[in-house]
Order: structure tokens, then sequence, then C-alpha cells
């Protein structure tokens, strides 16, 4: 055998999920993105003209390649093309600002990028600054000797790309949402999108009957890496949505027959305050997953009430593949508030300090260790001895499992309000108020106090139609909360600030609030 042979014979990577789907179900639909649909056969034949151009316009394996593009069929075929080739993507948010943008380009060591035409006009006018691309393409028209979509689909050859590619190169290069600093590279390989893939089809399980609906960013691997590569793996069809909007959510289940949907606690909340919502057929759902938010029983009791089907619950961190602990329909309401048992091939355990393993029920930090565990973070190697110690991946999540081997999480660590000397979980009293029957949202920070050290503060959004009373609101939790856990001040913001997936910054708040009352002292200073 030669070496493309030998590779071929055992390898187990991302871009051969597509060929072999396309190879069972070719007529089958793939992608439907608004008008376009794409059946497997077409999918697989642009993923493998992208891959080939690619490689003729001189990328080799290995290669890095950023891509700024928002939620549609381009995306997923450029993703496929990449993997195809043997590149490693490194999928950016749009919205992130310039200077983050040269930041993850210059920092990943890119050779090439490919955006979407409101992008590429920022990149290219720091072009001088972006120290590492050499290659310009876009998933729109082409524009000088920036090649676009249609053009390099023209260029590259339809056949499967000859590419020797290990299980162990890396496919993905993902930075964090930079909630706290400056954001980290995770670097991910075949292998450990391959074994969450396994894990999450399985798990749940995914079949190739169902119809999933995509709202989360593809750029996060929420989007790429929890739906859209298990369910092309298992040659189901995804609806893509630019993103989250309620009533076009419960119009698209309606029309395509949706029948799994995965997001964020609020998105339900949000479905069901459509107007009309009863109108909405949604019966051929059979499973809706959320992602770890806090979620009260009668929010969820509702909507499995009103969705008419199974719910369960995705836990997990980018740097495990990302999925962890699946909660599944069956314990919803046995074990509420869990979030599950770990996930097929994922060890977990519960350590302390010195990193030995507590007994059941005592709080300690999660830490894995699983094939679909990271590389590294790159270019950080400290923090890669820290984050790897005793061979475990130590995510910095607070948690306890109790004696049927079910994970209850606490907060992440950096969460974890130290008030009066107690530690207050944020996410416990998140909880409490996302029940009151005004609260959309909620994000429960600790500031600065001269008494308690950090003062446990909440700050909300109002339901529509509604106005939060901060004092009542005061009360509610005085009733439902041990003293030392109650708001010492609830704010009401018009919205609070998030990432692209949904996930509340609450370090852009804590630092916009001690700005304010640093701007609030000075002013009280000046005016005597």
């Amino acid at each position: 055998m030669n070496t493309l042979e030998e590779n071929l014979l055992r390898r187990n990577v991302v871009g051969d999920t597509l060929r072999r789907s396309a190879a069972r179900y070719p007529d089958k639909t793939a992608i439907i993105f608004r008008d376009k649909h794409l059946t497997y056969r077409e999918l697989d034949s642009s993923a493998n003209r992208w891959a080939n151009a690619m490689l003729a316009l001189g990328l080799k394996r290995g290669d890095r390649v950023v891509v700024v593009s928002g939620n549609d069929e381009r995306f997923v075929v450029v993703y496929y093309g990449l993997m195809k080739a043997g590149l490693t993507i490194v999928p950016v948010n749009p919205g992130l600002t310039d200077d983050d943008m040269q930041f993850i380009v210059n920092g990943s060591g890119s050779n090439a990028i490919v955006a979407d035409d409101s992008s590429l006009k920022r990149l290219l006018q720091m072009k001088s600054k972006l120290f590492t691309l050499e290659t310009y393409l876009s998933v729109d028209a082409g524009r000088g000797d920036v090649l676009g979509y249609e053009e390099i689909l023209a260029k590259g050859e339809e056949n499967e790309p000859e590419v020797v590619i290990e299980d162990e190169d890396a496919c993905q290069i993902l930075y964090t949402s930079g909630t706290e600093a400056r954001p980290k590279g995770i670097i991910l390989s075949h292998r450990a999108i391959m074994a969450n893939c396994n894990n999450v089809v399985i798990e749940f399980p995914f079949r190739v009957q169902d119809i999933g609906c995509l709202v989360l960013p593809l750029h996060h691997s929420g989007g790429l890496d929890v739906f859209l590569s298990p369910l092309i793996y298992v040659g189901a069809t995804m609806v893509v949505l630019g993103g989250f909007d309620p009533q076009e959510v419960l119009e698209t289940i309606e029309r395509h027959k949706v029948t799994t949907f995965w997001g964020l606690p609020i998105f339900y909340r949000a479905m069901m305050d459509v107007p009309d919502f009863d109108k909405y057929d949604l019966s051929s759902l059979r499973l809706c997953t959320y992602h770890l938010a806090p979620i009260t029983t009668n929010l969820l009791k509702e909507a499995i009430e009103k969705f008419g089907c199974e719910f369960g619950l995705t836990f997990g961190l980018t740097e495990m593949g990302p999925v962890t602990t699946v909660f599944p329909p069956d314990a919803q309401f046995e074990k509420f508030g869990s979030i599950g048992r770990p996930i097929l091939s994922v060890d977990l355990k519960i350590v302390d300090g010195e990193d030995n393993e507590v007994p059941r029920g005592t709080v300690g930090e999660i830490v894995y260790r699983a094939p679909c565990t990271m590389d590294g973070y790159l270019g950080l190697e400290e923090k890669n001895v820290e984050t790897f110690r005793g061979g475990w991946l130590h995510s910095g999540d607070l948690a306890y499992m109790d004696e049927d081997g079910y994970v209850f999480f606490v907060d992440r660590s950096k969460d974890i309000v130290k008030s009066g000397g107690e530690n207050v979980s944020s996410r416990e009293v998140e909880t409490v108020l996302l029940a009151h029957r005004d609260v959309e949202d909620v994000a429960v920070i600790g500031l600065p106090h001269p008494r308690w050290g950090e003062a446990v503060t909440a700050v909300v959004t109002a339901r529509p139609q509604a106005t939060i009373d901060e004092q009542e609101l005061i009360r509610y939790s005085k009733e439902r909360l041990a003293g030392f856990k109650v708001p010492k001040q609830v704010l009401v913001l018009d919205e609070l600030p998030k990432t692209a997936t949904g996930k509340i910054q609450k370090s852009v708040i804590r630092q916009r609030l001690i700005e304010m009352s640093k701007r609030d002292a000075k002013t009280r200073d000046r005016d005597g």
C-alpha cells in the first residue's frame, strides 16, 4: 500500500462522515437554508470542489483558515471542504471588534481567510496588521484579486481530495467567547470531534429520519459540533436559520416538520410568549434539548406540555469537544437540577483543591479525561500545564455528585460571590429569580462592598409587558433564599450583554457597574 491507501484504510476523520452519508443517502436533503436545498450528493460534491480549490491555491495539510461568516449553506460547504482538504478551521464571530479579530487572526497564525462581504471589507482595511494572512477569499461575490464563492467552486475538481489526514491532526481551533479577558484558542483534533459525534448520536439518540433546526451560530462549538456534525454524521436533515427569532423557529418547525431542536432555556420561554403560540403545529417534534442555564421546574413542565415532546439537557465546555454530560428526558423531574451523568466515553470526577477525589455529595471541581479532550490552548503552555495537571482536564466548574452518579452543577468557580465570609452560588440565586413572573433574564454578580467584601447583586430584564419592582423582587428573594444569599441590590436593564451563543457576559456587566460606581463617587466628591 502507498501512504494514502494506508491512511484511508483506518482513519476516522470529520470530512469522511459527509462522504459516507452521501454514499448512503445521495438524494436525501442534507441542508435547507431559506429557499436553498442541498442533497447529500450536492453537499458532498460542493465540499470536494471547495477542498480541491483550496489545495490548488497552495494551501496544504495543517494550514489554518479563518472563516468569518454567518449561518447559511455556504458555511457548511466551506467547513466540510476544509475538513476534506486536511486544513484547520478557525471560525470567528463576525460581530467581534476589529481588535479581537486582529488578535485571533494573528494569534492563530492563519494562512488564509474566508469571509462574507461586510467582514471582508473590515479585514482588508486592516490588512497591514494581519501578519500571517496570504490568501483572502469571499463567500459572496469576488472583488479584484479576491475570489468569490462560485468562482472557487468552479475551480475545484469534483472528485474526493487525495489527502493524508491523521486522526490526531487539528481540525478546529475554536476561540473562547472572551467573557473574561482575551479569548483563548482551543485546539480540537479530528479524534476529539469524532468522539463527540459518537457520544451525542448514541446518547440522545439522533436518527437518520431526524430534521433538525439550527439557530446557534456555526462559529461556536454548540452549533458546529453538538448539532450540525452529529446530524450530518447520521445522514439527517438540517434546517439552518440565520439566528434565533422565536416566531421564525415556530414557523420553521411547522413548515419543515422539524423533529429536534437545541437551544437555551430562554429560547423556549421566548417561543411560548409568541402571540397565538397554540396555532403552530409542533406535533413533529420528538426531542428538544437545552444547554446549561438556570431553568425552573415550572418552565420545564410548561415547555414539555406545550411543545409536546421530550426534553433533555447537554452540558459541557468547548475544551471537551464539547459535550461531557447528558441529562436524559426520563430523569428530568426525578433528578431535577442535575446536569446528568457523564456521556459515553467521558471519565468525570469531583476533586478538592489538592486534586483528591471528594466523597459523594461534597462540592469540588469537575475534572475530565476522554478522547474528545482538546489538545490544549494554542500558545499558552503554562495554562496547559495548569489545566492538565494530574492527567485530567480541570474545568473550573464546581459541582457535586450524588449516590446515583448524577452531577449537580453549583457554579463556575469565578462566579461564586464571596459575601460576608459566605460563598454564594450565583446560579442558585438566578434560578430563584427566574421563577418570578416578571423576570425575563438575570445575571447575579458580586460587586465590591466595604462591609460584605462582595455584595450579591442581581441584574435583570423584564418579560414583555411586565414591570419589575426592585424592592418587591428583593422581598420575593427573602422568602426563598437564606439571608446571606438575598441580593443587596436589584438593577433593571433593557437587555443584558451576551455572546453570540446567548451566554451572558457577566464580566462586561461587572466592569460597567464598577465604572458607573466610580463615576458616581467622583461626582459626589466634586459636588461636595
